[in-house]
Order: structure tokens, then C-alpha cells, then sequence
């Protein structure tokens, strides 16, 4: 009689257990086998118990993208990052200084040679701080020692078709954001340059803003060309051919303070 009454709460205590959240050994194995088999057959293990799934991380990296202005090839990924990447150091050179390296006229700036590009000072920004203090800044850069620093990193400041990130050169050389009146997120501050190679980055090679709107007249359909505006974020901009835009209108892209609004059609596809 005894050993039945024990039993019987044996019986009892198992049963609460389960109604409190314990799981039946049984039931437990056929979950594991049930998860295994689906890891098996879709590569990816229940997104309840292991976070995000492959096709949400996927969609991440795809807003990432958009946020660079640019979706397609890896290349185009890569030159978009790059280009923006070469816009933030700026951003940190002139908060670390003062004053972008656009012009030796500011205060803060070190002296160049006439024909030596600000990007041969913004080497330090970029993790380069060696190669900044062999460069001789009062040589031209077609001097050996000049030209032989400059071929140690090519790649730097080009982009995978191998044109040149350029600046652009106004009126008045931008050497604070508040020289921006228009807007940083209005006024490009850097072009892709196809008409300079990127092995010659550390050479003097912006373009004036004539020059940048005729690149952008260049431009072939299906093709497109790739700015930075002074906030950092980067567009590819596409053929403008059918667009009927007058130079003017182009123009206000790179003019930093003509208080006129840019035409959207230079935006749209």
C-alpha cells in the first residue's frame, strides 16, 4: 500500500514540473531532431533562437549601400566606400586642424610646393603619418624622391577604373564648413576625375568648376560618374544629355555659396 501511495506522488510531482515549463525528454529529442533537419536543409538554424537570417543581414548591407548612393558590383560598392571614406577624412583633418588642406593660405596649413596636392597632407588622417614626413613638401612631385613615395601607394586616393577622387576648385578655396553657405549636403566637394590617372594622386590635379560640369556632360547613357558633397554622403550621377540643363545649372552643384536651389532633374534616373 505504501509503495502504491509513493508512486502516486512520484506521479504528482513529475506532472507539475511539467506544467511549470519542463520539457518532456521525449518531446525535447523530437525538437532537436526537428531543428537539425531544418539547419540541414536550409543552411540556417531557427531564426527565433539564433537572431537575424541570412536574407535580413543581406537587406541590412543593402541599406548600408544606399546610405554610400550606390547599389550594384562589388567594385562600384568598393569605389562609393572609398570615396566616402577619403570625404570623412577630411572631415576629421578640419577638425583636427582647423581648416581643410585645400589651400596653404589658411592659418594652420603647412606651406607646399604650388604643384604638390592637399591629399599628400591628408596622408597622416589616413593612417599614413610616415609617408606624410618623407614627402619633401617644397619639391615638386615629379622630383625622384617625391614620385617614388607617391608609387608606393597608388591605389589610395583611385578608384577601380583608375580615375583619380579629385576636388574641386572655387573662387575662393573652402577652408571651414561655414564657407559652405549653401549647404554641405548641397555643394560636392570631390569628383571622380577620369581625365587624371590615380598614380598621380600626389600631383596638383582639382578641377576647376567649369571642368567638373563638362565631366558631367561627359557622361555616356548607362554610364555614370561618382561625388562627394561636403556632408560626407556620396551619389553616382547618371547622363544628363536628355535632361536639358543649361552649364549654369550644372554649375550649382560645385558653387558653395550662390544661394540657388539645384535642379532635381540631375538627380533623377
Amino acid at each position: 500500500m505504501n509503495r502504491i501511495f509513493f508512486k502516486a506522488i512520484a506521479l504528482c510531482v513529475v506532472s507539475v514540473f511539467w506544467g511549470c515549463g519542463g520539457t518532456d525528454p521525449a518531446t525535447e529529442e523530437k525538437n532537436t531532431k526537428s531543428d537539425e533537419s531544418k539547419v540541414a536543409s536550409t543552411g540556417r538554424p531557427d531564426r527565433r533562437k539564433d537572431g537575424p537570417s541570412s536574407r535580413q543581414s543581406k537587406r541590412i548591407d543593402q541599406n548600408t549601400a544606399k546610405q554610400v548612393g550606390e547599389v550594384g558590383t562589388a567594385s562600384s560598392l568598393d569605389d562609393a566606400r572609398k570615396m566616402k571614406s577619403i570625404g570623412l577624412a577630411l572631415h576629421s583633418y578640419m577638425a583636427k586642424n582647423k581648416a581643410f588642406p585645400f589651400s596653404t593660405m589658411a592659418k594652420g596649413i603647412p606651406k607646399r610646393h604650388p604643384e604638390l596636392s592637399w591629399r599628400v597632407e591628408l596622408l597622416g588622417t589616413l593612417g599614413q603619418g610616415d609617408l606624410r614626413e618623407k614627402f619633401n613638401q617644397e619639391e615638386s612631385p615629379a622630383e625622384p624622391s617625391n614620385a617614388s613615395l607617391a608609387l608606393s601607394v597608388k591605389g589610395l586616393f583611385g578608384l577601380s577604373n583608375g580615375a583619380l577622387i579629385s576636388g574641386i576648385k572655387t573662387e575662393k578655396p573652402i577652408t571651414h564648413f561655414r564657407e559652405v553657405v549653401d549647404g554641405t549636403s548641397n555643394t560636392v566637394m570631390l569628383i571622380e576625375n577620369p581625365n587624371a590617372n590615380s598614380g598621380d594622386w600626389a600631383t596638383e590635379n582639382d578641377v576647376t568648376v567649369n571642368e567638373a560640369v563638362a565631366l558631367l556632360k561627359s557622361i555616356k547613357p548607362g554610364e555614370s560618374l561618382r561625388v562627394c558633397f561636403y556632408d560626407g554622403h556620396v551619389l553616382s550621377i547618371g547622363c544628363l544629355k536628355e535632361k536639358k540643363l543649361s552649364d549654369e545649372q550644372i554649375a550649382l552643384l560645385f558653387k558653395p555659396n550662390d544661394l540657388m536651389p539645384i535642379p532635381g532633374e540631375i538627380f533623377s534616373n
